[in-house]
């Protein structure tokens, strides 16, 4: 299931333009793809970075242009602002990064 969805992903969103601030409207797009690009100042794992690049474009895109996942992503994006405001460490984890050979801490 997953080397389908990877190579899907590699190479059918590899030849769609990227948004930037400049070809999106919303300022969630424009947050997203500032996130986006502090996410891939961190990352050095090239295989698997251009996966995450079309995993974070087509979220922006489908924001930016489809009004009808614009709503539900918000929605989504929304709830876990709620639940993840009052807890934390739900998210314990992303502490594992700075121990994670391919995460850059430093920028």
């Amino acid at each position: 299931m997953n080397k389908p969805l990877v190579y899907f992903l590699e190479h059918l969103f590899d030849r769609l333009p990227e948004p930037t601030k400049e070809n999106t409207k919303w300022p969630l797009c424009r947050a997203l793809i500032d996130i986006r690009d502090e996410f891939f100042k961190h990352e050095h794992n090239k295989i698997r970075a251009k996966v995450e690049r079309a995993i974070f474009n087509i979220i922006i895109v489908k924001l930016n242009y489809d009004p009808y996942y614009h709503k539900r992503i918000a929605w989504v994006l929304r709830k876990l602002i709620e639940v993840l405001v009052p807890n934390p460490d739900y998210l314990y984890q992303a502490n594992w990064l700075k121990s994670d050979q391919w995460w850059k801490d430093e920028v």
